[in-house]
């Protein structure tokens, strides 16, 4: 009896020892026991189970040795250690690359664009790298295929992209104020901030003419506005209705009519305030300069006889006092 319970005791302290290793990761090539050893048998159906589901658990009957459970056998406790068979480990996948992106993006099909219609009696067209604007009309067809009128213009940064077409708007004023704290006349608005003017002017007056700007007229010099002479602002201000189209592009060939010649006017210390076209009745451009008689004068005395004589005789005599 004495031997029995020492060879239980035994058992239970290798078991307990055996329990306190396998959560630390410890496998083992054996089962270890205090006697015999039953290692319960697996059916065909349990390892069909295990290798068709390719699952890590093993389908055991009624035996769960992986789940950490003990089972009792005829003699002593029965442990099953088959970590070494179907060691757990930590396995990361290797990620498949994702597929790359084509570096360019395919193009779209491109939609067709709608041509603005007018019914206006003009079309404009403003020709950015020549600086020209032509002003066509209507043939007996209806398109405007005939070259009206052609004027010089200055276009700049801002100035719409070739290939962009607007309707002339509502806004019109005689002077309006200019970015730079300078003003422009006959102001015809194209759109947003994009206007036909002439040349700035320091102040809303006619003889305050920038004439350093206008000797620019036909070259790249605006902040974005169409610049003009006075005269052909003020006959788009007069002539072009709203929602006349402007129309902008870019052509080494300055146009039908050609690009109209512009005068230099900043030698000219008198009239260079003003706007050689501009119509006004004060403009000094359209006032003769007055005449200067640069011939010698000549002074001419006629010969009289001697005042002082004639004085003399005239005198009473004075009494002796």
């Amino acid at each position: 009896m004495m031997k029995d319970s020492t060879k239980i005791s035994l058992s239970l302290l290798i078991v307990l020892f055996i329990a306190m290793l396998v959560p630390y990761g410890v496998s083992f090539d054996t089962v270890t026991s205090a006697t015999s050893v039953d290692v319960p048998s697996f059916s065909a159906t349990d390892e069909v189970d295990y290798a068709d589901s390719g699952d890590e658990s093993i389908n055991v009957a009624d035996n769960s040795l992986l789940s950490g459970d003990f089972v009792s056998g005829d003699m002593d406790v029965v442990i099953d250690d088959v970590l070494e068979e179907n060691e757990v480990s930590s396995v990361i996948e290797e990620i498949p690359e994702p597929s790359k992106v084509p570096s360019t993006t395919p193009t779209p099909t491109p939609t067709a664009v709608k041509k603005l219609t007018s019914n206006t009696p003009y079309y404009i067209k403003v020709n950015k790298e020549q600086n020209v604007v032509t002003i066509y009309t209507k043939d007996s067809d209806g398109n405007y295929s005939i070259p009206y009128k052609a004027m010089t213009c200055s276009v700049g940064t801002a100035t719409p992209a070739a290939g962009k077409s607007y309707k002339v708007t509502y806004y019109k004023k005689r002077w309006n104020a200019l970015i730079g704290g300078v003003y422009g006349q006959y102001a015809t608005q194209i759109v947003g901030d994009i206007l036909f003017h002439s040349v700035p002017y320091t102040a809303r007056d006619a003889s305050a003419l920038e004439y350093w700007e206008y000797d620019k007229l036909g070259t790249f010099a605006s902040a974005g506005c169409v610049r003009l002479t006075v005269i052909d602002a003020k006959w788009i201000y007069d002539n072009i209705e709203a929602g006349t189209i402007v129309e902008f592009y870019n052509d080494a060939n300055p146009g039908p009519l050609g690009k109209p010649a512009t005068q230099l006017i900043s030698q000219n210390e008198r009239c260079r305030g003003w706007d050689p076209t501009d119509p006004d009745e004060n403009n000094l451009w359209n006032i003769p300069e007055p005449e200067i008689d640069d011939s010698p004068i000549e002074n001419v005395l006629e010969e009289s006889p001697s005042t002082e004589m004639n004085w003399l005789e005239s005198v009473e005599e004075v009494p002796n006092i």
